[in-house]
């Protein structure tokens, strides 16, 4: 993503009526990586990990996804 960044949304209705709408987003500051990931147990089907949170680019955390 770039630190400017331009969105566009629109909305359809059954009659066939478009609604367009663009919002800019300015990041300010990239979020960091985490830090301090741990495994804090594993069983054949799951595992439990931790980590600590890094700078979060003056944007509360939303959502998490471990890969």
């Amino acid at each position: 993503i770039k630190r400017l960044t331009t969105f566009t949304c629109e909305a359809h209705n059954p009659k066939g009526v478009t609604v367009s709408r663009t919002a800019s987003v300015n990041v300010k500051v990239l979020p960091a990586r985490p830090t301090k990931l741990r495994i804090n147990s594993r069983t054949p089907n799951s595992v439990s990990i931790s980590w600590t949170a890094a700078s979060d680019g003056f944007s509360k955390l939303q959502a998490c996804t471990a890969q």
